[in-house]
């Protein structure tokens, strides 16, 4: 008899621990009692901590953190990308005030106890692609609610056709709380520095004459009063860079450690930053695979479909409002080369040497990287047009690169390392350049322009290509026009501006 009931027993456990689905149709006092029960004594399955995870997230609200996601996604836009950034632009990208009350809410509410209790209860549910929480409208209403979305919002989603009865939280929605309790206690343990290095971007950019040293200010001072009574000109402007060039005894160039002292230039952060962002980049593509492998041709919704379905309505006012699966998991596998490519621009992506074409692969890509390794992405767009012909050109190539070196960042960033710098004669030489076109013979005019490219600490003349390029071998962002300071190009490009407008003709009676 004894050894029945332990047979038993046995069984139970195991079948506790290996059950896949629970149903919830409300987080009332009742069931988070009982979840917690079973939680305590050992045997819970892997269900019973996701829907645990899940109850506690419906007490706290996460509307800044929304918020903020909803500013990157309209700032994806193709209208949004083709405008010009504004002032108010950068401001909402950092949303500190908001994102710092947010911090503090959940300090104070006894939040970031419970992201530590939903990370902590997620690792029970790592890997169990079986297991599902079948969620009731009021219990779906209740997390949407409090993640953001407004009632109009909700109500809208509800009232779909294709909205189930009962909502299937799956593997994907709990690595998604898991990514969002890690993000929290994230930003929890580098909120000093997040925040001051933040305020302090903020102050560089809202009102960088605030942050001056005291020997720029006088320069600033004395041309504004200087031109407060005469309007300036054009030559001027390089007395001004020889002015502050000469700060800090370095007077070839006029530089950002002239302006500012070293400490507004170097913002600082904890090395750990990148393990956890390497953590988090692994949940995402955690979310992928089971998107991809266990779960490719599902019907059912789950929580993330359903804010994603919101999300992608407000990207794409022209299409139809359609609650729908898979929406992010196909954005991030779709062919992006072709994607960016059109009838007459081909792009080709190419991450740390080898080319690539989803999304996907540019996050595995910084995920190997990832916390101290090198992470070079290079983006190349190939175009052709009749004009380009005339110009001696087969096609215009253009390559975009990033390139981080992690170790060396690690500790922070200086932007005194950007080669924001000019020389003190670049106005002049610039407008010589200007009055010789069209007149100068070509060698002498390629000779003056590389003396302006010279003259531009990020500007670069590299075997004809001309080159953009922000940083150093560490850290750097760089634009490549390839062959366009060819000297055959550049006579063919002055001939056809000089070339007068062909006459339109007149029209017959």
């Amino acid at each position: 008899m004894k050894k029945l009931l332990g047979i038993l027993l046995v069984l139970t456990m195991v079948l506790s621990i290996f059950s896949v689905n629970l149903v919830i149709d409300d987080f009332d006092d009742n069931t988070k009692n009982d979840l917690e029960r079973s939680i305590n004594s050992g045997n819970a399955s892997a269900a019973e901590y996701a829907a645990m995870s899940l109850a506690i997230m419906s007490e706290y609200k996460f509307e800044a953190l929304y918020n903020q996601v909803e500013i990157l996604i309209y700032g994806l836009d193709e209208e949004a990308l083709n405008e010009p950034i504004t002032q108010e632009d950068l401001e909402g990208v950092y949303q500190t005030e908001e994102m710092e009350e947010f911090i503090n809410y959940m300090r104070d509410s006894g939040g970031i106890q419970a992201m530590n209790d939903i990370s902590n209860n997620l690792e029970h549910v790592m890997g169990k692609y079986e297991t599902r929480v079948s969620l009731s409208e009021d219990v779906v209403r209740q997390l949407l609610l409090n993640f953001g979305l407004d009632q109009k919002d909700v109500d809208n989603i509800q009232s779909q056709n294709n909205y189930p009865e009962y909502v299937e939280s799956d593997y994907r929605d709990f690595l998604a709380m898991k990514i969002l309790a890690e993000a929290v206690l994230m930003m929890d343990a580098n909120s000093d520095t997040y925040f001051s290095t933040l305020g302090e971007l903020e102050n560089l950019i809202e009102d960088p004459a605030s942050s001056l040293k005291p020997e720029a200010t006088k320069v600033v001072e004395k041309y504004q009063e200087k031109w407060s009574q005469t309007s300036p000109n054009l030559m001027e402007f390089d007395t001004v860079l020889q002015d502050i060039a000469d700060i800090d005894g370095e007077i070839q160039w006029a530089n950002l450690s002239d302006l500012f002292a070293d400490e507004k230039l170097f913002f600082e952060y904890n090395s750990e930053i990148f393990v956890n962002i390497k953590d988090i980049l692994g949940y995402v593509l955690d979310i992928s695979d089971f998107e991809e492998t266990y779960n490719e041709d599902r019907e059912y919704l789950n929580l993330m479909d359903i804010i994603f379905s919101e999300l992608r309505d407000k990207i794409d006012d022209e299409s139809e409002y359609e609650l729908k699966t898979r929406i992010a998991t196909d954005f991030m596998r779709g062919n992006l080369s072709e994607e960016l490519s059109q009838e007459d621009v081909t792009t080709t992506i190419y991450i740390n040497g080898e080319e690539v074409y989803t999304i996907i692969s540019i996050l595995e890509g910084l995920y190997e990287t990832l916390p101290y390794g090198n992470f070079n992405m290079n983006m190349s767009l190939r175009t052709w047009a009749p004009m380009l012909q005339e110009l001696g050109m087969e096609e215009l190539k253009v390559e975009l690169e990033v390139g981080v070196d992690f170790d060396a960042v690690k500790d922070g960033i200086n932007l005194k390392d950007l080669n924001i710098k000019l020389r003190p004669d670049v106005v002049m030489n610039a407008l010589t350049l200007i009055s010789s076109l069209g007149s100068a013979p070509s060698e002498q005019l390629m000779t003056t322009l590389n003396t302006v490219i010279d003259d531009i600490g990020f500007l670069y003349n590299e075997d004809r290509d001309l080159v953009v390029k922000m940083g150093e071998d560490d850290y750097f962002g760089s634009l490549r026009v390839k062959g366009i300071l060819d000297i055959q190009i550049i006579e063919n490009l002055i001939q056809s501006l000089n070339q007068p407008p062909q006459s339109q003709g007149t029209q017959g009676n």
